[in-house]
């Protein structure tokens, strides 16, 4: 296993682009023998699309008394990622880069931890599966979510997928996150 205290991150979010916003943020610290989780809604100060509403399951009545990302962000920087451990997530760049767009938003500096994609880990261990989507890959190794584009059901499938990941590296004898 990571030797190392590592923080499993998740986001939803309002879309793809550089003007949308953080709805939910999820986080599990994994430290020694000790697992600290964190969730927030964030209230983005916009509607959802009826897209996101029907991806994520969460509404506008949902966010509405949520803190505003900007805070939850501060939360999330002050109660986890405060040492810069190494930061680990399914598709990392996307999830990196809107924790880099709401730090600037809050005042603060990008986050210049290391990362652990368990995408490209995936991708580097088992080329020839034919997918690498988080979904197709809790499938191929048995791993329950109850619900999919939930931050925290993902945060904790990412984790599950995360030690299977290692352990493979392990016994092919490929450092990670080292």
């Amino acid at each position: 296993m990571l030797q190392r205290p590592y923080v499993v991150l998740d986001f939803e979010t309002t879309g793809l682009g550089p003007a949308d916003r953080v709805i939910e943020i999820a986080a599990a610290r994994f430290e020694r023998d000790r697992r600290f989780e964190f969730h927030s809604l964030c209230n983005p100060g916009c509607a959802l699309s009826s897209f996101i509403q029907e991806l994520t399951g969460l509404t506008d009545a949902d966010l509405a008394g949520a803190p505003p990302t900007t805070l939850a962000i501060r939360r999330l920087m002050a109660e986890v990622l405060y040492d810069e451990p190494l930061l680990v997530a399914h598709n990392a760049s996307f999830d990196l880069r809107f924790l880099n767009q709401e730090l600037a938003r809050a005042g603060m500096a990008a986050y210049a931890g290391p990362v652990l994609c368990t995408m490209r880990l995936s991708r580097r261990l088992f080329p020839v599966l034919p997918s690498h989507r988080l979904e197709a890959l809790l499938d191929h190794w048995g791993i329950h979510a109850d619900r999919h584009h939930r931050a925290m059901d993902d945060v904790r499938a990412t984790a599950q997928l995360l030690d299977r990941l290692v352990a493979a590296a392990e016994e092919r004898g490929v450092a990670v996150g080292e």
